[in-house]
């Protein structure tokens, strides 16, 4: 045995069980509803069970699936570039190497985010086939790394492509759980049709910065919209601090239901938002004339990227951070006075539709690789 070759395992493998993890939740999701349909009735999540900047507020994973009978959440602190990262690193590391020794899964299947590098090096010693998804158009540092750990890497975009082994790396598509594509209207909305409707979203939890420049222009957006603003929980205590607008035309929600998102993207008039590969894979589902604001600091800039797709094809307008010569609220009117080229414009990224797939795609990927 080569000295760069796993140490064996003696343990049996439990054909109904497959081990998830990694930072990108929706097609996690995906893969879970799938691996239900498909009988795997024992499904590991190592997830974390609160966010790290919001406290005792439970993460969208914990939520979601924290009470499923079919999955056991484990809870792993994670294992970010902070002062913190040695100590989360072996603490996810012996959690996982523990449960894996316990109950021995057919595979592991990771969804990027250093969360999942501990988990994946622990069932890779233990020769448990290694499987990765990327979401993002420019993968980030966790599957670069743990790609020479995988059998298969499995990408959302063509783009990712030159990141991965060329024998290694296949184009399927970003999975999505059936509720984000059947959309369904929530109990508390009544729909005012007599203003145009605005979806405000700062990726799946809602974000500070672009809850802040929301706030810069609310007295004039509350005049002439109705509002759904899905603003997460933070440190900031945004959604405390909006509550006192609320009112039929301004619903400051917490955090939305996929189906609710799915909902509000179908029937808005315009979107202000993050550009996860999420985002913008549902943006052109929908086809959603939006304004995008990409995160800074989001890993090769990934963001951005996927923004630049969506504006360069003239489906929508890309907002720095920190600011533009246009206000929100003024970006927020051209767009909606153009709104039908807007929508037209998403013709042009047609191609990307083919790759929004569901999470069985996926499972049958890797049943057959």
């Amino acid at each position: 045995m080569s000295k760069n070759e796993p140490a064996p395992h003696d343990g049996t493998v439990d054909k109904e069980t497959v081990a998830v993890t990694g930072g990108h939740f929706s097609p996690a999701y995906a893969l879970v509803e799938a691996l239900e349909a498909a009988g795997k009735s024992k499904i590991q999540f190592f997830g974390r069970t609160h966010a790290f900047s919001e406290g005792e507020s439970p993460t969208i994973e914990h939520s979601l699936i924290g009470s499923n009978p079919h999955v056991t959440f484990i809870s792993i602190p994670g294992a970010r570039l902070n002062k913190s990262v040695i100590q989360n690193f072996f603490i996810s590391f012996f959690t996982a190497l523990k449960q894996f020794r316990t109950q021995r899964p057919e595979y592991i299947i990771s969804f990027g985010g250093y969360l999942a590098i501990p988990v994946c090096i622990a069932g890779w010693m233990l020769r448990i086939p290694v499987y990765l998804h990327e979401q993002t158009i420019a993968p980030g540092k966790a599957n670069q790394f743990l790609m020479r750990f995988s059998r298969k890497v499995y990408i959302a975009f063509p783009e990712a492509a030159k990141w991965f082994p060329h024998d290694k790396t296949r184009l399927i598509g970003n999975p999505y759980h059936s509720s984000f594509l059947n959309p369904k209207a929530p109990a508390w909305f009544n729909r005012n049709k007599n203003r145009p409707l605005l979806l405000i979203m700062g990726g799946s939890s809602g974000a500070h910065n672009v809850n802040e420049l929301f706030k810069k222009d609310i007295d004039i957006l509350i005049q002439k919209y109705q509002i759904v603003h899905q603003i997460g929980s933070s440190i900031y205590k945004d959604f405390e601090q909006l509550q006192s607008y609320r009112s039929d035309n301004y619903y400051p929600i917490r955090q939305l239901l996929p189906q609710e998102i799915a909902f509000f993207m179908q029937n808005a008039d315009l979107c202000i938002t993050r550009s996860g590969a999420n985002t913008f894979f549902l943006l052109v589902h929908y086809a959603l004339p939006s304004i995008l604001i990409p995160l800074p600091i989001a890993p090769n800039d990934e963001q951005r990227k996927h923004a630049q797709c969506i504006a360069q094809a003239g489906a929508g307008i890309l907002m720095e951070e920190s600011g533009s010569a246009d206000t929100l609220s003024q970006l927020c009117e051209k767009l909606y006075a153009s709104r039908m080229e807007h929508t037209q414009a998403y013709q042009k990224l047609e191609s990307y539709k083919s790759l929004i797939i569901s999470g069985a795609n996926l499972l049958t990927a890797i049943a057959k690789p």
